[in-house]
């Protein structure tokens, strides 16, 4: 993993993509909006031959994680998402242009964070 700081406010999670692939940000296609996810898988398997599991994890089952670096995504009080590198549940790397307080400005309890990406590898 290298850190790979976002180049415009809404390309955290590419960051994110461009950290743990080891990769120049400026490859990522940058998808929003609806069906970003699926967009996002569809480019991953034919670009890296690589895997994103999108799911949900509490922080009771963080022993069962795989150890490996992925991304973990938090929404904001104030609206819109922010993801950061994680290994294992906690955050090792966070890609944004500005500071963000660890309480405070999240919807969530764990820890600020309420959906976890895990980047596999096939």
């Amino acid at each position: 993993m290298i850190r790979i700081k976002q180049t415009k406010d809404n390309n955290c999670f590419d960051a994110c993509l461009a950290s743990i692939l080891e990769q120049p940000i400026d490859i990522f296609p940058n998808y929003k909006g609806g069906g970003w996810e699926i967009k996002t898988q569809k480019w991953l398997e034919k670009k890296f031959k690589k895997t994103i599991l999108f799911t949900n994890f509490n922080d009771y089952m963080i022993d069962c994680m795989p150890v490996v670096y992925h991304i973990i995504s938090a929404e904001l009080k104030t609206g819109g998402w922010h993801s950061r590198v994680a290994f294992q549940g906690k955050v090792v790397f966070d890609p944004s242009l500005k500071e963000y307080p660890k309480f405070g400005v999240w919807k969530t309890d764990f820890t600020g964070w309420k959906t976890e990406f895990i980047l596999t590898i096939n």
